[in-house]
């Protein structure tokens, strides 16, 4: 659990953040961390999203945050500038912190209204190659945004690198500061393992691989069906998480003869218990930033199959606290399964080598620290 820790305070800083909406995503769990873990800096944190009804906004308030609907109209929101504007004024907000591109757009504009310093988080790489080509507008804003903001924050050394190269953002503005998991609540665990295994049915023999991701495109989960496929043997990978591709997912299982080796457990707020059930955890994605997922499965001493996108390959050690493949590739996915299917041992010794790392690089308190140590920065504290 995050503790106060002496001489870390802020003198109360009263943090608003910003983002898109609290739905059930990797942002947007950071986005709550960071309002969980704001006492233990000696920080007072409210979100604005600007669209309502996330699944997280209970358990936001939960930790003490005001949650505030900015309801944004379609398209471009000039007025939400000017709501922004009121709600500093109003509660009187030493800092705003926006998350991703959209946010610090409106945040930007509405800090230097209000003369409110403004940190901006980029929580994944911005598109590239192709993408970037065929939306020029996204790469102007990138650009404009980095510019608003006092400081901006990249999540991993991949991020880093295609805001200097690629968006061309001031070196002096840019930080990087990794995301971070509570390892307190992240954390193996004998007696969870027997009771989740229970209550999905499953033999203690059996090889349970966890996924917990979004289930749409750029997370690829059918590649982690056809990769299971490929892994033989008593294993069964459970999804946690909900999204467009739910009913793809089991008809493409069905075809495979996988039914009953692909369970789909929807949104779940009891992802801690979940991973301290399973063996392995499982991500396919064709894109990521730093994966808040695959450090909360290292933190619960899980060994890791993934693809080596994004900030991947800068979280996991390909070889010492888990495997990792090429984007896509479901035949070298499934090896990867395989493998760890069949090595007890291996598994072990990854998962604990993993965190071992999280604890070491990766804590929701030296994260929060860190922010702290920013925020006090930007302020000229």
């Amino acid at each position: 659990m995050v503790q106060r820790m002496p001489g870390d305070g802020v003198d109360n800083i009263r943090i608003l953040h910003v983002c898109s909406s609290l739905r059930v995503g990797g942002l947007e769990r950071d986005v709550v961390e960071m309002v969980r873990s704001a006492p233990s800096v000696g920080l007072r944190a409210d979100v604005a999203v600007m669209q309502s009804g996330g699944e997280l906004e209970d358990e936001a308030r939960r930790h003490g945050a005001k949650v505030v609907d900015l309801a944004k109209a379609t398209g471009l929101d000039v007025g939400l500038v000017a709501k922004l504007w009121s709600l500093i004024r109003r509660e009187g907000y030493d800092l705003l912190h926006a998350h991703n591109q959209g946010a610090m757009l409106y945040a930007g504009l509405a800090g230097i209204l209000a003369r409110t310093p403004v940190i901006g988080t980029r929580h994944g790489a911005s598109m590239v190659g192709p993408a970037w080509r065929a939306a020029p507008r996204y790469r102007l804003l990138s650009r404009i945004v980095g510019r608003l903001c006092r400081y901006t924050v990249c999540v991993g050394r991949d991020s880093m690198r295609i805001a200097r190269q690629v968006d061309r953002l001031p070196e002096a503005r840019l930080r990087l500061i990794y995301n971070g998991v509570d390892t307190g609540i992240f954390r193996p665990d004998e007696r969870l393992r027997r009771d989740v295994r229970a209550e999905l049915g499953l033999q203690d023999h059996t090889m349970v691989m966890v996924s917990v991701a979004r289930l749409s495109a750029e997370k690829d989960p059918l590649m982690a069906v056809e990769a299971l496929n490929r892994a033989g043997g008593d294993v069964v990978l459970v999804f946690v998480g909900d999204g467009d591709l739910a009913q793809d997912l089991r008809a493409r299982a069905a075809a495979l003869g996988l039914a009953d080796r692909v369970l789909l457990l929807g949104t779940r707020h009891d992802v801690p218990r979940l991973l301290a059930g399973a063996d392995v955890f499982v991500n396919s994605s064709l894109s990521e930033g730093v994966s808040l997922s695959i450090l909360e499965g290292m933190s619960t001493g899980l060994a890791v199959a993934a693809t080596d996108v994004g900030g991947t390959g800068e979280i996991v050690e390909h070889g010492v606290s888990g495997l990792l493949s090429a984007a896509a590739d479901p035949e070298s996915l499934g090896a990867n399964l395989r493998g760890l299917a069949l090595d007890r041992q291996l598994r072990l010794e990854m998962g604990s080598a993993g965190r071992q790392r999280v604890i070491d690089n990766f804590s929701l308190q030296s994260m929060a620290a860190q922010y702290a140590q920013l925020y006090r920065a930007a302020l000229g504290r």
